[in-house]
């Protein structure tokens, strides 16, 4: 599989950080640290609402993908970007998911506690396996 499809289903088709269902809705299959600078692997990547950085919706509110590039001090602190001057790769930057909290995202698509513990998404506390 690609690494966005990986990505969208390991997230269940919802935005990692709002919740909201993707399915016919604008997404982006977003890299933590900048494409180009870091790898096109699953660990790097999370689906956020909205293509573009500076996307809105209806309302004129700032979708995911836009809130979390106009907003660096707070996307850093939550993981959904990684900065460049990182000296840890993804897999080891937690991230905030909106259901599960503090994450971690593993090379084989998985979705794991801060331990290491794998999560199940979609439960409402994020059962481990």
């Amino acid at each position: 599989m690609s690494t966005e499809l990986d990505c969208l289903m390991r997230d269940g088709y919802r935005c990692f950080r709002c919740g909201r269902p993707l399915a016919n809705f604008p997404h982006n299959c977003h890299h933590r640290l900048t494409a180009g600078l870091g790898p096109d692997t699953p660990e790097n990547r999370i689906s956020l609402c909205g293509f573009g950085n500076n996307l809105r919706n209806a309302d004129g509110v700032t979708l995911c993908h836009g809130f979390a590039h106009q907003n660096g001090t707070l996307a850093r602190a939550e993981g959904w970007i990684i900065s460049r001057h990182a000296k840890e790769p993804p897999e080891l930057i937690p991230v905030r998911h909106w259901q599960l909290g503090m994450v971690l995202l593993t090379a084989d698509c998985q979705i794991t506690d801060l331990e290491g513990h794998a999560l199940a998404v979609g439960t409402e506390r994020g059962e481990r396996f």
